[in-house]
């Protein structure tokens, strides 16, 4: 029985102390494969036109105002809003919060998260635009108020070189229709960082490994961290030291740059 006891109470003074970062796989600060998140907020979002019949809640929220010359105004002027994700990283899922207390077609938000080309001289070309997903307030939804749409799976790996990303939402094709209020919270973006895996082998001692490992010491030796311990060579099977440790991580993470220091 005091056994039993004595194995609860270290489960739950475990538990209080877990970081917290440990415990959200949704974390904005975690690191490599875990997962990580990037918000757009309603003031990311511009429209191309019809800025002046916008509002903002607290800053927080954009719908179209029901007052002055928009009230009878029908187009459906599309707000964007630019994604900015780190190269070779993995787009995993979008997820679209929003309120919207019509469900009915026309009286949806509609959003879209596109690729498109660097060479297109003309970004409104559809040759050029490749979807990667959509994201809707539709009536297969849950009643209407405020709503986390679905996760809606991406599997994109980002390559800023010849590409870039937004996301695009429509407001309902008659927003102003009496009575229907649609407003756009925001878009929560999923991705994880990922090791490139098709660098050259750095090191002429490092064949012997699984591509697992080549490919980590490849990133390490491209990225700054280490360029191992002799000419042309990694000495993979040989201890760490802890100062030897201090140095890749410190390289790693860009360590330390303190507010007193000038920046």
């Amino acid at each position: 029985m005091k056994l039993t006891l004595s194995l609860i109470m270290a489960v739950v003074i475990g538990l209080c102390f877990t970081p917290a970062w440990a415990q959200d796989d949704n974390n904005d600060f975690s690191a490599g494969e875990k997962l990580q998140t990037l918000f757009l907020g309603a003031q990311s979002f511009k429209p191309a036109k019809g800025a002046e019949c916008l509002d903002f809640k607290e800053q927080r929220e954009v719908f179209w105002s029901d007052s002055g010359e928009c009230r009878d105004e029908n187009q459906n002027y599309p707000l964007t809003s630019t994604i900015r994700l780190p190269s070779g990283a993995r787009f995993v899922n979008a997820e679209l919060l929003t309120y919207d207390n019509d469900r009915r077609d026309p009286y949806t938000i509609k959003c879209e998260i596109n690729r498109e080309d660097w060479n297109d001289a003309e970004v409104t070309q559809d040759a050029f635009t490749r979807i990667l997903a959509t994201l809707s307030t539709d009536p297969d939804n849950n009643g209407p108020g405020y709503t986390t749409s679905g996760k809606i799976s991406v599997q994109e790996r980002i390559k800023n070189t010849d590409y870039w990303y937004q996301a695009v939402c429509f407001l309902g094709d008659q927003v102003r229709a009496q009575g229907v209020d649609l407003r756009l919270f925001g878009i929560r973006i999923a991705y994880r960082l990922q090791v490139n895996d098709n660098l050259p082998n750095p090191f002429s001692d490092i064949g012997h490994l699984n591509d697992r490992f080549q490919n980590a010491i490849a990133a390490m030796n491209a990225s700054g961290i280490t360029n191992g311990c002799g000419p042309g060579l990694y000495c993979p099977d040989a201890p760490v030291t802890r100062g030897e440790m201090a140095v890749f991580f410190a390289e790693a993470l860009g360590l330390y740059w303190p507010a007193s220091g000038g920046y």
